[in-house]
């Protein structure tokens, strides 16, 4: 039987590792007792990024698979203590700033790992993959990867995609193509989104695959490519700032349970309706 969303805390401590997720030990204490201390645990989720993570329609609060993911985590690291989970609202171009400024304390929010990241703020081991898809209007030419050739891809501020798009685009021998291709940068999704339906100057959006077959099922007039790339560099972890070792690896350990325990599984089901975990996933843990 499938467990849900609120589970009893456990005791390894573990991080990610090339073959597999191995124990390590955390090298620094001080970030859970200082939450302690506060009485709230402050979560970092998007507003509109369905279905990973948006704005209930119909009551206060956050629904998506990110919020699942960020609930069980949280709750585990919470446990029984007189803590309270609060969930913060923030974007694509706020998420890493609030973060690193102490206005949260994790970050659950489509945030790809990547080595620049790695620089100002850590992570978690990968809790999701992000495969990069291509989204464009219904009646487009656009069918393969080569017709990608002179068109404008738009790129929200502060997401990664357009990076690991470019890398996917290499991987597959697609350099002639994208070096044709042209990039302009809007603040959000929605803006993106918005110009795609409309028209303005934008003819494709590459992003998150997951995230944009959401998008489209309220917006009919737009379709998926066939065609994804850089499944093998994308992938979201959960971000802590840096020097915060122990909550590091509680919640590695927290995501690690969700994996085993069928959590994982049951808010992809849950989200990505149709759809089944990329192979390989959800992770196995070697404790």
């Amino acid at each position: 039987m499938k467990k849900k969303w609120s589970m009893a805390a456990g005791a390894a401590v573990l991080a990610y590792a090339v073959g597999g997720l191995s124990p390590v030990v955390a090298a620094s204490d001080g970030k859970l007792q200082a939450i302690e201390k506060a009485g709230v645990f402050k979560v970092g989720v998007l507003t509109n990024e369905h279905p990973f993570s948006s704005k209930k329609i119909t009551s206060d609060g956050f629904e998506g698979f990110d919020v699942d993911i960020a609930q069980y985590v949280a709750q585990e690291i919470v446990n029984d203590k007189p803590i309270e989970i609060e969930y913060v609202g923030v974007t694509k171009a706020t998420r890493v700033p609030l973060l690193q400024g102490g206005d949260i304390d994790m970050l659950v929010a489509t945030l790809s790992i990547t080595d620049e990241r790695k620089k100002v703020i850590d992570f978690s081991i990968p809790y999701y993959p992000a495969p990069i898809g291509i989204m464009v209007p219904k009646d487009s030419d656009l069918k393969t990867l080569d017709d990608l050739a002179n068109k404008t891809n738009c790129n929200p501020q502060g997401s990664a995609a357009w990076m690991f798009f470019q890398e996917g685009m290499k991987n597959v021998g697609k350099h002639e193509v994208l070096e044709t291709i042209d990039v302009v940068q809007l603040p959000s999704p929605t803006d993106c989104l918005l110009a795609l339906r409309q028209k303005r100057d934008v003819d494709f959006i590459a992003g998150d695959y997951a995230t944009m077959l959401g998008q489209i099922t309220n917006a009919p007039e737009l379709v998926m490519m066939d065609d994804t790339v850089g499944e093998e560099l994308n992938q979201f972890g959960i971000a802590i700032a840096q020097g915060n070792d122990d909550l590091v690896a509680e919640v590695n350990k927290a995501i690690c349970k969700s994996f085993s325990d069928g959590a994982w599984e049951e808010s992809f089901s849950k989200w990505f309706v149709g759809g089944k975990p990329p192979q390989g996933w959800p992770q196995q843990c070697n404790n």
